[in-house]
């Protein structure tokens, strides 16, 4: 297990709660980042982890903090220029690769309503019958427009540990 303290962007009780739901189960990541969160899926036997990188250093950074995963293909890359253009070349592979195979999606990547929305659209097309389906930031300084975002998407859904959500499937 990797030595990254799982703060910033995903706090103590996050990564437990993420930890616990994945466990043992394909992961499909939106908004990677560093990979703070990341390292809350490597129980997981495979991990598709989605992001642009835009941030100076994010991706090197990335692939040098989970290089290991990565050569051991436990750990795959999409490196998208824009995810939400639906012709974006990875973004078409990850839905051939990963259609109905996820077990759990975790959503942290745009913030804005409509990316909240197309975000948690493309999971349902990765996530198989029964799979779990969350994200972040449904508290604090994004929460406004996430919330509005899940709330466009039609689903039903609930507060999970800090500021994670997660669909109400009962």
């Amino acid at each position: 297990m990797l030595s990254i303290k799982p703060d910033g962007w995903c706090e103590e009780n996050e990564f437990a709660w993420l930890q616990e739901q994945s466990a043992g189960m394909p992961v499909v990541e939106l908004g990677v980042h560093r990979g703070r969160s990341t390292q809350a899926f490597l129980n997981s036997p495979e991990i598709a982890c989605v992001d642009a990188w835009f941030h100076d250093g994010a991706y090197e950074s990335f692939c040098s903090t989970f290089k290991e995963y990565i050569d051991s293909k436990q750990i795959s890359i999409y490196y998208t220029k824009d995810l939400y253009d639906l012709l974006d070349e990875q973004r078409l592979r990850l839905i051939a690769e990963w259609s109905q195979r996820a077990g759990f999606a975790y959503v942290d990547c745009g913030h804005a309503p409509t990316q909240v929305e197309s975000d948690i659209n493309l999971s349902k097309q990765l996530l198989r019958p029964g799979g779990i389906l969350c994200g972040h930031d449904s508290r604090g300084g994004w929460s406004e427009s996430v919330i509005q975002g899940l709330t466009l998407s039609g689903i039903k859904w609930r507060h999970a540990a800090g500021s994670i959500w997660v669909e109400d499937t009962e």
